[in-house]
């Protein structure tokens, strides 16, 4: 396959085999149903994104899901309890301030 273009808003190359070697090939059928040839499309940080999914399927990594799932998604839903179910004020030192009032209402409270 020969490198073809690359798309700048998906940032990915396209690499398309040549139309007479697509139809003369015996795993056409298998490969693709285009009557144009075959193409991929490959991302720009493709290796990254394949080694950050690999890390991500660890059982470590599924650990650390849950516990957030149970710690910080609970969490959430109890300050929606509160009215705080949006950030009232913009720039990270003021959400941070709704959290810490939050995080103050769940220990007064339970």
């Amino acid at each position: 396959m020969k490198k073809r273009t690359f798309h700048l808003h998906r940032r990915s190359t396209e690499y398309r085999a040549a139309k007479r070697e697509c139809m003369a090939c015996v795993l056409r059928a298998q490969c693709t149903r285009s009557p144009s040839g075959r193409a991929v499309h490959r991302h720009s940080h493709k290796d990254a994104l394949d080694a950050m999914l690999a890390q991500a399927t660890t059982p470590s990594a599924r650990q650390d899901i849950a516990t957030r799932k149970h710690l910080m998604e609970r969490s959430f839903a109890r300050s929606t309890r509160y009215g705080f179910d949006r950030a009232r004020w913009r720039r990270l030192f003021r959400v941070s301030i709704q959290e810490y009032l939050t995080c103050a209402i769940q220990n007064i409270r339970y």
